[in-house]
This record gives C-alpha cells, sequence and structure tokens, in this order.
C-alpha cells in the first residue's frame, strides 16, 4: 500500500479544480465481476475489473476531501491486485466479499462528502449532481453490508432510505430542493462514518 502525501493529494486536487471529472451515474461494478467469476468466467471477469479500475479512478479525480482522497489513493493499487489476482485464477469469487464491501463504504463516503459539499455550493454544483451523489452514497452504503452479510442496524437503514427518496424529488425537481435535504445527507454523512461491521463468511449482493 502506497504513502499519500498532502503534496501528491493537493496536486491532484488542482488538477480536478482545472479540468472537473463528470459524476458517475451507476455504481462501480463489482457486481458484475463477482457474477462473472462466480460463473468460471475468468477472463471475463478480469477485463471486467479493469473496468472497475478506470471507474474508481474517475472517481478519485472527483474527490475534493484529502483524507478521503488518501484513502482512495491507497485503495487504488489494491484494486489493481485484486485484477491480477482474478486474472491468474488465484481468487475466488468468495474471497473477494470483504474487500469489495470495504471499498464499497469508501465510495459512499466519498459520494456523501461530495453531496454535501455541493448542496452547500448551489452556485457552483446542480442540483441534478446532488441528487446523483446521495443516491450513490446510500447504494454505495446499502450494497456495502450485503457483501459482508450484515443487515445496516434500523438508524442506518433510515439514513439510506431517506436519502434514495430526497435524491428522487431533486432530481425531479432540482430548482426546488427539500427543506430536509441538508438534514437526510447530514444523517448519510452519520451513517457511512461508522465502522463496517463483518460476519462470518461471504455473501453477494
Amino acid at each position: 500500500m502506497r504513502a499519500v502525501s498532502g503534496i501528491a493529494l493537493g496536486l491532484a486536487l488542482v488538477a480536478v479544480t482545472v479540468r472537473p471529472v463528470a459524476a458517475q451515474n451507476e455504481m462501480i461494478g463489482f457486481d458484475k465481476v463477482h457474477e462473472l467469476l462466480a460463473g468460471k468466467q475468468t477472463r471475463a471477469a478480469a477485463y471486467a475489473m479493469q473496468e472497475v479500475s478506470v471507474d474508481f479512478r474517475k472517481e478519485l479525480g472527483r474527490c475534493h476531501d484529502e483524507a478521503i482522497g488518501g484513502r482512495m489513493m491507497q485503495t487504488e493499487p489494491r484494486i489493481d491486485g485484486l485484477g491480477a489476482k482474478i486474472a491468474s485464477g488465484a481468487v475466488s469469487a468468495a474471497a473477494l466479499d470483504k474487500e469489495f464491501g470495504e471499498i464499497d463504504h469508501l465510495l459512499a463516503e466519498h459520494h456523501q462528502q461530495l453531496a454535501a459539499e455541493g448542496f452547500s455550493r448551489p452556485r457552483f454544483t446542480k442540483m441534478e449532481t446532488v441528487a446523483r451523489d446521495v443516491s450513490l452514497a446510500a447504494q454505495y452504503l446499502a450494497r456495502s453490508s450485503r457483501w459482508v452479510k450484515q443487515p445496516l442496524a434500523s438508524d442506518m437503514q433510515k439514513a439510506v432510505d431517506d436519502a434514495l427518496a430526497i435524491a428522487k424529488q431533486l432530481a425531479a425537481d432540482p430548482g426546488n430542493p427539500p427543506v430536509e435535504t441538508p438534514a437526510v445527507i447530514d444523517a448519510l454523512g452519520v451513517a457511512v462514518k461508522r465502522p463496517m461491521r463483518v460476519a462470518q463468511g461471504g455473501s453477494t449482493p
């Protein structure tokens, strides 16, 4: 795992402000990788993991938070390492569950931070983009719990459900954000900062 300096991340964030990266519309395809590998389609799974790596780098390019960005930079070679293991046939689908869960949890934090920042700066961020980030944060948090066979606590599930509902309203009428939007984004922020619980064994979403 490579060390990440504040200078290196700072330079990366400067690059982002000069050439911003478009928001993702869909979740990164860990589901596809898992399904292909479980079906013994090793080559196709390895190729799908390459797509995951590209999409993760795009998300890193959107990050504006030094702490989250540092963790994402440390995760990048980990994803590449998993891709190499998949290509060599050295890893099973079940063995990826915890790995995918941890990365999804990090992506949930990343998108929640972007949503909170974007909503606080309406002159610089479209509400449609905020809606996508809120939705993705909620979906990644939910999927991370499914990977590790741990249902979300009731308050965390409520935060996810509320976030998905707000995201839908924001996308439908971006000019009139619901008054509860900042509170819902903040509640999701509390949820994504909780440590991920891991059960014995693996699971699929």
